[in-house]
């Protein structure tokens, strides 16, 4: 049986600084047939000392393992100059599909009486359209990382980030598509055809579709695009790809006041997907297994939100030319103004608390106030300061934000906002002004399929150990449900329907982010692939 320390032909060729160290690695593969633990190993993937961690794949890595000082030290590790040849796999080898496009590097911690282990492990097989290649030799980096915690007092803290040493844009043909907002992208194999693709089946799909990137240059989540897993199915009897578009507002789960929270995309309006067949594999949504644990929740309503925000003002603007930054702000209020806003909450739980979130900025020398009233009746009020309107140095605008609870019924629901700015010593600022920033609605809502796709999660539910079953009405026969919490990664939910109601099962340790759909025959909320929303490159 092969072990879990294992050295190969590993070549120190230097230092390119105290915190860097090269390797050149080379791998011996001897084509012999081996038998792990009564498990026999393509022959043409063994090479002298590989590890086989997934003995089903049976598909070799790379293992290393270090030495720690401590629970602080830690490495990153890239991969340059990698030679491969191709390899003609035997007929019996029946795990193609276990085979990446890229090679993959995975490090792990280990503490056992006190010592601390980095284990190291590098995949070295992977596909190239048809071809099997397998890694040959490669220099491997390691590269110190450096934290707080194992500084020394006065030393400066550095972060390293290993970048990509190329692009998946650097070849090939791409058509970049422009999306606007969340929801399911549907394209169907006759547009992909009249776009130059052969076989739409083999079309694959890079890009985040508007994600909001970090403005910390510390925190890099990825330097290139990153592969979307998408799925194929007919929409009334077409065969169509289907993405998953995550739009340009994120929400988040503010845990202290129990209430989800949005940040624009301050940079972008649009997503763009890039789609392609000279990049690796086609990336399909792949179908999680059954939970067999037992069930320690059931609900079949789940957490909702809808915003309503405008940026049509930078208000420093007016008269002044400086602008507010990357704030903008929407409605306008003069003295005595009145506005009306809509709100559909469609299959809303009338016994459940709604939170409101309201924000919103007064300009007036006496202090004013912006009363909230749902459905004619008064719940809050915004109540503003006064601000120096005579300074070019003082506050231009008094911001102020309320979250108030309140219980809804029925479909449309109208909240009122009335600005009115107050007596100030028998003086009242006719020229007060306000600006809404924004107004978020959390409610939870029914489980229920129906013409639109319908996104949820269940923050009452999250907990390590919990189990979920969510329960949905109104299912039908081919209904599928994905999870989208994380973007490029999609994945089917298996699905039981019986009598019109759909059961999935879940763990439930993280927050989860769902999209349900009836069947595929829906008509997708993305109107895309206008001829001004399709560009080719060629490199």
């Amino acid at each position: 049986m092969k072990r879990f320390i294992f050295l190969l032909f590993i070549i120190v060729v230097g230092f390119t600084g105290g915190d860097v160290q090269k390797e050149l690695i080379v791998l011996k593969w001897n084509d012999s047939q081996i038998v792990e633990n009564g498990i026999t190993v393509c022959k043409e993937l063994n090479f002298e000392n590989a590890a086989f961690p997934d003995f089903e794949a049976k598909l070799p890595v790379f293992y290393k393992t270090y030495n720690l000082e401590n629970g602080n030290q830690d490495f990153n590790f890239a991969i340059e100059n990698e030679t491969f040849e191709e390899v003609k796999l035997s007929s019996r080898f029946l795990k193609l599909n276990k085979i990446g496009s890229e090679i993959l590097i995975v490090t792990e911690k280990t503490q056992s009486n006190g010592i601390f282990k980095l284990h190291l492990q590098i995949s070295t097989v992977k596909k190239e359209g048809n071809k099997i290649l397998r890694l040959k030799s490669f220099e491997l980096k390691q590269i110190t990382i450096r934290n707080s915690a194992s500084q020394k007092s006065g030393q400066a803290v550095s972060n390293t980030h290993v970048w990509k040493t190329s692009s998946v844009l650097k070849s090939g043909k791409w058509i970049k598509i422009e999306v606007n907002g969340k929801g399911i992208i549907k394209i169907p194999y006759s547009k992909l055809t009249s776009l130059g693709f052969a076989d739409p089946s083999k079309v694959s799909v890079y890009g985040s579709g508007g994600t909001i990137l970090s403005e910390d240059p510390g925190v890099i989540d990825y330097d290139d695009l990153e592969q979307c897993a998408v799925w194929h199915d007919k929409n009334n009897g077409t065969d169509c790809l289907f993405l998953y578009s995550p739009g340009t507002t994120r929400w988040d789960f503010d845990n202290s006041n129990s209430i989800f929270k949005h940040t624009l995309n301050d940079y972008a309006n649009k997503g763009f997907f890039f789609l392609t067949d000279n990049a690796g594999n086609p990336k399909v949504a792949q179908l999680l297994p059954v939970i067999q644990e037992p069930v320690t929740h059931t609900v079949s309503a789940g957490d909702a939100y809808q915003l309503y925000e405008n940026e049509t003002e930078n208000v420093l603007t007016l008269g002044k030319g400086l602008g507010s930054g990357k704030q903008w702000f929407g409605d306008k209020f003069k003295h005595s103004s009145v506005n009306n806003i809509d709100f559909d909450l469609t299959d809303i739980v009338a016994s459940e608390q709604v939170k409101i979130r309201v924000n919103a900025i007064a300009r007036s020398f006496a202090a004013s106030q912006m009363k909230v009233l749902v459905n004619q009746v008064e719940k809050d009020s915004l109540n503003f300061n006064r601000v120096n309107t005579d300074s070019q140095e003082s506050d231009y605008a008094d911001q102020k934000e309320e979250v108030f609870e309140t219980t809804l019924s029925g479909t449309t629901n109208k909240i009122t906002l009335k600005y009115f700015a107050k007596n100030n010593n028998g003086n009242v600022d006719d020229n007060a002004l306000a600006w809404l920033d924004f107004i978020e609605i959390n409610y939870r809502r029914k489980l229920k399929f129906g013409s639109e796709p319908l996104f949820f999660s269940d923050k009452s539910s999250v907990s390590d150990g919990n189990i979920i079953t969510f329960s949905i009405e109104n299912a039908i026969t081919g209904s599928r449900v994905f999870d989208v919490t994380q973007v490029n990664n999609v994945m089917e939910v298996p699905v039981e329907i019986s009598r019109n109601v759909a059961v999935i099962k879940r763990p439930a340790t993280k927050l989860l982010s769902m999209l349900l759909l009836i069947r595929t025959e829906l008509t997708a909320n993305l109107n895309i692939l206008e001829k001004s929303q399709i560009r080719t490159y060629m490199h």
